[in-house]
């Protein structure tokens, strides 16, 4: 279990990077640690084990072994298979009309954020929960936006809140977004990537739950995505079912109707 988070810089971290650092840490409400010694020995002198850490070229979280940090790692392998990739075709799926609004609600990384954005060449809003991740976002997202690569201006159309997804849609009119994609933490998660562990702690376990779909579903002018693992999520009971392990698929989209979810409402598409 995580203990306590401190902020702290790189060792050859400049002025706006320690300026940095104290504004996390005070959005944060945790301590901004001067960078005089090793990450390790810092938060061990802190009584911590979670080390928000900025730097001029990027910013990252460790724990011990783990690192996360936001990144467009996955973008060329998307961008090269289009919109025929299972994300992209289940948000904008061929014969629709181009979507221009996609709300993330779970933000997390923005590595689907960033590829929908590049790609599809929409704008996305997101919505993260957690202070901290949020900050990561923001942070990583601002370094990918100056850089000279093809993700940099799918990095600038994202606009981050840090807000609970729920409550933030009910503020909502309806149909305010064309898409609304979801991507919540699992208990388990089939080929996790290094530091998934570590997300998951720091998400707090932000599950998929009736209530978020069901303003998901008021908020969507075309339809709601949900990314799911292989065992199929029961949004009536809202508990893991294996009884159509065979057929089930990683994505889930609903499309919005007014009446209560109901499981045979539910379209399935491979992601």
């Amino acid at each position: 279990m995580m203990n306590e988070i401190i902020v702290t810089t790189t060792k050859q971290a400049d002025a706006l990077s320690e300026k940095r650092g104290r504004e996390v840490a005070a959005f944060c409400s945790i301590p901004f640690v001067l960078r005089d010694d090793s990450v390790a020995r810092l938060l061990r002198r802190n009584n911590a084990d979670t080390a928000y850490v900025v730097g001029p070229q990027k910013v990252d979280i460790r724990q011990g072994k783990h690192t996360i940090m936001v990144n467009a790692s996955m973008y060329q392998l998307t961008a090269a298979a289009g919109r025929a990739h299972p994300l992209l075709h289940s948000i904008s799926p061929k014969g629709c009309p181009p979507v221009k609004h996609v709300l993330d609600a779970t933000l997390g990384l923005a590595k689907d954020a960033i590829q929908v954005a590049g790609i599809l060449g929409c704008g996305v809003t997101g919505l993260e929960s957690v202070p901290i991740l949020t900050c990561l976002a923001e942070d990583g997202l601002a370094r990918l936006a100056v850089q000279d690569r093809a993700w940099a201006a799918a990095a600038a159309r994202i606009t981050v809140h840090c807000t609970e997804a729920t409550a933030w849609m009910e503020q909502q009119a309806a149909e305010n977004v064309d898409v609304v994609y979801l991507n919540p933490v699992f208990e388990h998660k089939l080929n996790a990537p290094p530091g998934f562990e570590l997300l998951k702690q720091l998400a707090a376990g932000k599950a998929l739950t009736l209530e978020l779909l069901q303003e998901a579903v008021c908020v969507a002018r075309e339809r709601v995505v949900v990314k799911m693992p292989k065992e199929t999520y029961d949004l009536q009971t809202r508990c893991y079912s294996k009884s159509e392990m065979k057929e089930c698929k990683r994505a889930t989209i609903c499309k919005p109707y007014n009446q209560s979810i109901n499981q045979s409402d539910v379209q399935h598409s491979d992601l």
